[in-house]
């Protein structure tokens, strides 16, 4: 399954610090790497077929649509 990285969820990495970036980046490459991503997302509630990963404390917004999974923010858990 291909990723892609919106922009807003760009600027949202690039304004971690670069251990944070290091290990998200790391996680995000291991999902993609397996055959069903999805099955280590859950769902976002009040939302119509958002999923979020955890990552430590941050929470990667994505937005899945056949083969491709869109990664559309990244925000701390307090936040998403």
């Amino acid at each position: 399954m291909d990723f892609r990285w919106t922009r807003d969820a760009q600027r949202d990495l690039k304004g971690l610090d670069k251990p944070i970036q290091n290990r998200i980046a790391r996680k995000m490459r291991w999902f993609a790497a397996q055959n069903t991503p999805l099955t280590f997302a859950e769902p976002l509630t009040g939302t119509d077929g958002l999923y979020r990963y955890r990552i430590g404390a941050y929470r990667i917004i994505i937005l899945p649509n056949g083969t491709v999974i869109s990664i559309l923010r990244i925000r701390k858990r307090a936040e998403a």
